[in-house]
């Protein structure tokens, strides 16, 4: 019996093979990105584990009473820290984003790589392995930041961790690695690529906290903020029951008072009102921004994907 030639077998047919080759060529040509990010995570995770420190040797809460909303671990850990984390997403997941594709177009090389799969397959080889990785690394210090913001005194607000803890760190680097990949197609220019995405990932995360809490509205408290709650704002009540900011309270005061004298004025002829999100409305919060930042990034990498789809080569 005639055998005739053993039919060929598709590139990502073999899977396990094209997993080992994707890693190995990431591994490959972008060691100085894979030990930037590594370096980040391991500041970022040895803080957390200095502040675990602090707090399990200090009683959780140094220098501070049951009712102290601010302690000394907020103001000189987890404040600094959750301050690098935002800073290091920003930096990360652009650093892994335009690694993907900006590099081979950059030299020119991506031609090859489309003349082996297609344009979709290929844009998947690349972008699996620094996606994996930035997970790998962001998933850890989120979890150690978790457990240093769950150390502290309960009286603690959760201001300074909003962000830092749970699936939103992962979500946010997620995001800004797409940015990073939108950029690497756009430009193709790895440096140029980098500067600017960087630049608009920081501006991302500054506008993330001028947006919170994403329409969630805040409830009013007059005497003090509870426990778990977080401040977003404050407001004076005046005697009709209307909530002022402080620009619109100042504005009612008579020309007689001075700017020295205004706070005296304030608290002599309203009540002063601290907005804030309970511990109940953080759930909705935080699912908000979930949604917005799942949907943002899956917009960007189809961006990239049609871009890429669409482009001549050279």
């Amino acid at each position: 019996m005639v055998h005739g030639p053993a039919p060929t077998t598709p590139l990502m047919s073999r899977r396990p093979a094209v997993v080992r080759e994707a890693v190995s060529l990431f591994a490959r040509t972008s060691r100085g990105e894979i030990l930037g990010t590594l370096v980040i995570a391991l500041a970022l995770g040895a803080a957390a584990v200095f502040g675990m420190t602090v707090a399990a040797g200090t009683g959780q809460c140094p220098g501070c009473g049951p009712s102290t909303g601010s302690t000394s671990i907020d103001r000189e850990v987890i404040g600094p820290l959750v301050l690098g984390l935002m800073l290091g997403i920003a930096v990360m997941g652009p650093l892994l984003g335009v690694s993907v594709v900006g590099p081979e177009i950059e030299r020119g090389t991506a031609q090859l790589g489309w003349s082996l799969m297609s344009r979709r397959r290929w844009l998947a080889f690349k972008a699996l392995p620094p996606a994996a990785w930035g997970l790998l690394l962001i998933v850890p210090v989120a979890t150690l930041i978790t457990i240093l913001a769950a150390m502290r005194h309960p009286g603690a607000s959760v201001a300074d961790d909003y962000g830092s803890i749970g699936l939103l760190p992962v979500l946010r680097l997620t995001f800004t690695w797409s940015i990073g990949l939108l950029a690497g197609v756009l430009i193709g220019r790895s440096m140029a690529a980098l500067v600017a995405s960087v630049t608009i990932s920081i501006t991302f995360m500054a506008l993330l906290v001028f947006a919170w809490p994403f329409g969630v509205p805040a409830a009013p408290y007059a005497d003090g903020i509870p426990p778990g709650a977080r401040a977003v704002g404050q407001r004076y009540r005046a005697d009709d029951g209307a909530l002022l900011t402080e620009g619109e309270a100042e504005a009612r005061a008579p020309d007689s008072v001075t700017r020295t004298q205004m706070g005296e004025w304030l608290g002599a002829n309203f009540v002063a009102i601290d907005l804030a999100i309970t511990p109940e409305q953080l759930g909705e919060v935080e699912l908000r921004e979930s949604i917005g930042l799942v949907a943002a990034t899956a917009t960007l990498v189809m961006a990239s994907l049609v871009l890429i789809q669409r482009r001549r080569p050279t």
